[in-house]
């Protein structure tokens, strides 16, 4: 049997799309990388009458229930795992002086996510961030395909 083959950029689309109310999931049968709402969830075991919702909705649904009664979804890492607070820092910390101390300025205190990217934005460094951020994912899929044993194609 051939081990599962994934594309690497809806890898790093499930990493980006991760947040506390959606979750991703990889099919381990299909690669199909699937994302829910949380509140699907709580649809799944409602009285809800299932027809009554638009045909979308109740799609929405029954993958749900599929991700919860069944064994071949694997989780993808949350945004803790990822760590993105983490690889701002570490590029900061790799830029010259100037404009490290500014970036580690801009990530102190509520609302660094922000404050960085404008940060980036001007200081002209924008592009080396992304080339940098999609080093660090590239180098997270990789670990974790491997826990899972899947491929992953460009």
């Amino acid at each position: 049997m051939s081990r599962l083959k994934v594309k690497l950029s809806e890898i790093i689309e499930g990493f980006d799309f991760q947040s506390d109310n959606l979750d991703v999931y990889l099919n381990m049968k299909t690669g199909e990388v699937i994302y829910i709402e949380d509140e699907w969830y709580s649809l799944v075991d409602s009285d809800q009458d299932l027809d009554e919702m638009p045909e979308w909705q109740q799609e929405c649904i029954e993958i749900a229930e599929e991700v919860m009664y069944e064994d071949y979804f694997e989780p993808f890492p949350t945004k803790y795992e990822i760590d993105e607070y983490g690889m701002m820092e570490s590029f900061s910390y790799s830029m010259e002086e100037e404009i490290k101390e500014r970036l580690l300025r801009a990530i102190n205190g509520r609302g660094a996510f922000r404050r960085f990217e404008d940060e980036v934005f001007e200081l002209g460094v924008r592009e080396d961030w992304f080339s940098y951020r999609e080093e660090k994912l590239k180098k997270l899929v990789k670990r974790w395909s491997e826990t899972l044993d899947i491929e992953i194609i460009e």
